[in-house]
């Protein structure tokens, strides 16, 4: 009879641990590569354009609806460059810009600084624990994401100083109106 009850507790406990694991994650969260890096410089140091004003940007879909999201642009005037974040679509909003930075752990919530227009990230200052968050607003409900971009200084053969910026990850949680922290991924 004690054989018979620890089989049958045996097998319960392995099935309540395959139920466990096929438990669908609150987030979605999704890694980036090399085609989401920005530089204006080709792998020998050389600059890509010689104009005045440059531009490169990226776009990318944050809760993996297939539309683009947010596009990163890192921009460069007279050797100057800083990181816009541009919000691609009205019901989009961008926190944890200049002046309301996000480290890993703050709280992304309504009562944070949120911004609809185009606005600066960062301007020149190399970072790697500093998040965007983003809100995703419908008729019915608010949802809330993050994107981990890194901004690193380079110097080229040419003695020139300039960054990379890249999209390392970013994160959506599918629960309506659930706050959630920068860098949370469950």
């Amino acid at each position: 009879m004690k054989k018979l009850l620890l089989v049958a507790l045996v097998g319960l406990l392995l099935t309540s641990c395959e139920k466990d694991e096929n438990v669908e994650s609150d987030f979605i969260v999704k890694e980036y590569g090399d085609d989401f890096v920005l530089d204006f410089y080709d792998v020998r140091g050389t600059r890509l354009s010689d104009s005045k004003m440059v531009e490169l940007g990226v776009s990318i879909d944050i809760n993996n609806d297939k539309v683009d999201d947010v596009m990163i642009c890192l921009k460069q005037r007279s050797g100057w460059e800083s990181v816009l974040c541009v919000p691609l679509s009205p019901k989009i909003t961008i926190g944890g810009l200049c002046g309301f930075i996000m480290h890993s752990g703050d709280i992304i919530c309504d009562t944070i600084h949120w911004e609809s227009e185009n606005n600066y990230w960062r301007d020149s200052n190399p970072v790697s624990d500093e998040y965007l968050a983003v809100k995703f607003e419908t008729d019915t409900s608010v949802n809330y994401g993050w994107i981990l971009p890194l901004m690193e200084p380079h110097y080229t053969y040419q003695h020139d100083y300039h960054h990379t910026v890249s999209i390392v990850k970013t994160a959506y949680c599918k629960t309506n109106g659930k706050a959630i922290f920068a860098g949370q991924e469950e």
